[in-house]
């Protein structure tokens, strides 16, 4: 798309829960699975720790099986459980880039990781399977790793464990409750906890990239307290969003009517036909899914926003946007049925483009433009990526009518200048935080997209927020 997926369970508890070996999926190990330890001689610890411990369990134990069913569907071999004997041919110089995440978020990233270098990627199911060395120096820790899924040539994969630990070159954290943050590591991290709730706040990202020079659309902020925090300062810079904070009850609706109707003629004047409304809440988590009214009808408008101000708490706001109509795909004319067949009378429906990207964080510390993926679906809802099938961008302007190849790649270029832009200003204030607040000394976003990169499951940066007006 346009826009962006840790240690041995060796706890006492597993001596004596014998029935967790029983919900294993037969055939992968005979004897359980190959994560549970000997029973230990340590005493054990309260309660509450034995009932997280074993909630990680059986989500190691749940994502093992999610990956079994993904290779299976992929028409890839099983994984091969060679954790009873070691791997011992590695050094502290040993290339070993883990990726901690969900299966299914992250098999796109270790298929083409095992396919440039195989062997070398790794699969981390909890932060169980994760060590630490002694400090180094400046009480920088060096991470070690002592059991993964190792992903090599063709899809195969391997259950390991490694004696001596692994020592990890680099870390990818793609989504999902768990993070190793209990040190400094020494070695580079993508994304983070910290980062993930930063870049959460899709509202104040806009407003960054709204001082950017990037093509988003005209948009009318009406804030009922809602609280920036950080992102505020962008306000009077930003170029296309107009902010209306709502301070006072008295004269209240009179504003946002006035407001409103000013922004939808503006909006008319642009030659765009809808605006979409969305409602931001000061937390993250999912928001009520947008609406969408025709410019023309300023009084179904006003009163939806009004309706809605009146029904929120204090701390939202709620954000009036431009829509950029998709230009609809090329038009084909059937040919003339036979005369015992009638023609069929039914219209298709009307189809929809996304256009969306994955932009990563390059060597020299520049974004790079690394993959785009299209999808096609019906025109009168909001299309998302997680229910429609991705397609190549070449294929998708096909279909659309578009065969010049100047113009494909004029289309090209165009998506990569304004999706490395977006990355180039996350990098740039990333670089204004402290470690404490990305989460760590060498953490940072190194990939946005859709996926579930960076940000929570829902996020999808350039795609859902900030890119209509580059839709076909």
């Amino acid at each position: 798309m346009l826009s962006l997926d840790h240690l041995i369970l060796d706890h006492p508890m597993y001596s004596k829960d014998g029935d967790l070996s029983e919900v294993w999926v037969p055939g992968v190990a005979p004897d359980g699975p190959p994560w549970v330890m000997k029973p230990s001689t340590e005493t054990p610890q309260g309660r509450n720790n034995g009932e997280n411990e074993l909630q990680q369990h059986q989500n190691v134990i749940e994502s093992y099986e999610d990956l079994q069913k993904i290779l299976i569907n992929a028409g890839l071999p099983e994984t091969e459980d060679r954790s009873k004997l070691s791997r011992t041919g590695h050094t502290l110089d040993t290339t070993t880039i883990c990726v901690l995440g969900t299966p299914s978020f992250a098999m796109s990233i270790l298929l083409e990781g095992a396919r440039q270098c195989p062997g070398k990627i790794l699969l981390c199911l909890s932060t169980s399977w994760f060590c630490s060395a002694p400090p180094t120096s400046a009480n920088v820790v060096p991470l070690l790793i002592k059991q993964a899924v190792t992903f090599d040539l063709g899809g195969r994969t391997y259950l390991d464990t490694f004696s001596p630990p692994r020592r990890v070159t680099y870390l990818s954290w793609l989504g999902g409750p768990q993070f190793p943050m209990e040190e400094q590591w020494d070695c580079p991290v993508g994304g983070s906890l910290q980062l993930s709730q930063f870049l959460a706040n899709t509202l104040g990202v806009r407003m960054l990239l709204d001082t950017k020079e990037l093509p988003l659309s005209p948009a009318l902020l009406l804030s009922n307290s809602y609280k920036l925090g950080p992102w505020g300062k962008y306000i009077p810079k930003a170029k296309t969003t107009r902010l209306v904070e709502l301070y006072q009850k008295e004269g209240r609706e009179e504003t946002i009517r006035d407001e409103i109707s000013a922004f939808l003629t503006s909006v008319r004047i642009k030659g765009l036909q809808k605006v979409v409304l969305k409602t931001y809440w000061p937390f993250p988590g999912r928001s009520p899914a947008p609406t969408f009214y025709s410019s023309e009808d300023t009084v179904q408008v006003s009163d939806a926003v009004v309706g809605l101000l009146s029904e929120l708490p204090q701390g939202h706001a709620v954000l009036l946007e431009g829509f950029v109509v998709t230009v609809p795909p090329r038009r084909i004319t059937p040919s003339s049925p036979p005369a015992c067949i009638p023609r069929c009378s039914v219209r298709p429906p009307e189809l929809t483009i996304r256009l969306c990207a994955v932009v990563c964080r390059s060597r020299g510390d520049q974004p790079i433009l690394s993959k785009v993926v299209c999808m096609v679906g019906r025109a009168e809802k909001p299309l998302c990526h997680r229910f429609s099938l991705p397609q190549s961008l070449d294929n998708t302007l096909e279909l659309w009518g578009v065969w010049d190849e100047t113009q494909k790649r004029n289309i090209l270029a165009q998506i990569k200048e304004t999706s490395e832009k977006a990355m180039k200003a996350i990098m740039e204030e990333e670089k204004k935080m402290t470690p404490q607040e990305r989460g760590g000394i060498k953490v940072q976003t190194d990939v946005l997209d859709p996926f579930g990169g960076v940000g929570s499951r829902a996020f999808c940066l350039i795609a859902c927020h900030l890119l209509h007006p580059l839709r076909l």
